[in-house]
């Protein structure tokens, strides 16, 4: 009824934050953005050269099955048993080989985003120390005009 037998809640007392802990709040999300990329990039070259040895391994399919296709005359039954290998073996190929396509676009990607975050790292750890250098001369301002006073 009207709030009169709510329990009211106290605030917390406003504390004044370190700002030197802010640069460092946001220089370890930043970091750990980064490792999270380098993650992404190992998982992704691994994805790569298992592609790569996947591509490698349906272009010797399709020759093979070339080969023994252009080999010399084969039953009718046997000519259509590797026509349709050389099929599946050519779409698995396209497949792979787009497949790869995509993991290079996205290692590009992942690249561009890692140079990003290393300078944005690099910018606030410069700032950091600036903000660190004028917040301690601040301090020793503060203090001797305090002394003085």
């Amino acid at each position: 009824m009207f709030g009169f037998f709510k329990k009211k809640t106290k605030q917390a007392p406003a504390r004044r934050e370190d700002p030197l802990a802010t640069f460092d709040e946001v220089i370890a999300s930043t970091e750990r953005q980064a490792a999270e990329v380098r993650r992404s990039a190992a998982t992704l070259l691994a994805l790569r050269s298992g592609l790569s040895r996947d591509e490698q391994k349906y272009r010797d399919r399709l020759s093979t099955v070339k080969e023994r296709l252009a080999g010399a005359d084969l039953e009718p039954s046997v000519e259509k048993t590797l026509r349709r290998d050389e099929l599946d073996a050519q779409r698995l190929l396209d497949r792979t080989a787009e497949a790869l396509a995509q993991a290079d676009a996205d290692s590009r990607l992942l690249l561009e985003t890692a140079e990003a975050l290393r300078g944005q790292l690099q910018s606030l750890q410069e700032e950091r120390q600036s903000a660190r250098a004028r917040l301690s001369a601040g301090l020793s301002v503060s203090d001797a005009l305090r002394q003085q006073a």
